[in-house]
């Protein structure tokens, strides 16, 4: 069949169509994916998975050091860039009224150190969802569909009761998951606000995985697959804060059969804590800079820095 000029323009016409479609699209969806890293709308986990490296460069770390490599590297997509004015947290509030825990789940973005010695500092967690952790169902990639509790909240470092085995130190970009009663509080104008109450931390560390996909439900996320957490690596010098259990508080621990919020509710006193300065830029100095990625290749470049 022959075909004529007038079908050859018109064929060559709509392809050049479709064509532009899918740049359209392409771009589109580059920008998109761009201004919500931008404004603290999608976030990713650091997280060490083998097959994002070459095998030469994966051979020659250790798993201490693949962890502080993604933490690091990581920062500028796990941390807000921005302020955001604290929201209601409709979450907290209903709890509060349920007397209810919340799970949740966050990265450490900063800590508040006490000025004096019957002071207590504060950790200063951001993205804070509302989940609880479960390995088989674990993202570690967000968009702006993902609901968040807020963007900031900070949690008193003697609210925390329990965090599994002892010392646990906490660094800038690890992941941390816990379970935490809420608790009410108000500003200096009288408006309440709801935060996070006596804790008891799951997780802290680097999530270890398998392999990852996109799960493209009503709330699309980057899941992992067999998570497990590394809560031990040596952070060597780079960490904010160490938690102990004294040999008293570690005897009142072993009375309790079982260790949870509700057995540990009226247990007085709190571990250890041990601070040291943040040698990150803090919560302030982040945000009076241009974090901003100015185009989606250094978007691009940051998030594939783990396969070099």
């Amino acid at each position: 069949m022959k075909i004529t000029k007038d079908k050859r323009k018109k064929f060559l016409s709509k392809h050049k169509q479709n064509k532009r479609k899918q740049v359209r699209k392409y771009v589109n969806a580059q920008s998109k994916m761009l201004n919500e890293f931008n404004s603290d709308n999608s976030w990713m986990y650091a997280y060490v998975c083998p097959e994002d490296y070459p095998q030469e460069f994966f051979n020659s770390k250790t798993l201490d050091q693949l962890c502080n490599y993604e933490r690091n590297t990581s920062l500028n997509f796990t941390i807000a860039k921005k302020f955001h004015n604290t929201n209601n947290r409709k979450i907290l509030k209903k709890l509060f009224e349920q007397q209810q825990p919340v799970y949740w789940q966050a990265v450490l973005a900063d800590i508040s150190m006490p000025k004096k010695a019957n002071e207590q500092g504060e950790l200063l967690l951001n993205h804070v969802i509302n989940k609880a952790y479960d390995p088989q169902d674990f993202s570690i990639g967000f968009t702006q569909k993902t609901p968040q509790i807020d963007y900031h909240l900070w949690l008193p470092i003697n609210n925390i009761l329990y965090f599994g085995k002892s010392p646990q130190y906490f660094s800038i970009g690890d992941v941390i998951t816990g379970k935490s009663w809420v608790t009410k509080y108000h500003y200096k104008d009288n408006r309440e606000q709801y935060g996070l109450g006596k804790t008891i931390i799951t997780n802290c560390g680097i999530p270890l995985i398998n392999n990852y996909y996109a799960d493209l439900s009503e709330i699309p996320t980057i899941k992992a697959i067999s998570p497990t957490f590394i809560s031990n690596y040596n952070r060597e010098e780079d960490w904010v804060l160490k938690l102990s259990y004294s040999s008293q508080y570690l005897s009142v621990l072993k009375r309790y059969k079982k260790i949870n919020l509700s057995t540990l509710k009226y247990l007085s006193g709190h571990p250890i804590a041990q601070y040291k300065r943040n040698i990150h830029d803090n919560f302030h100095i982040r945000l009076h800079k241009n974090n901003e990625y100015s185009s989606f290749g250094d978007l691009a470049s940051d998030l594939i820095k783990r396969s070099k």
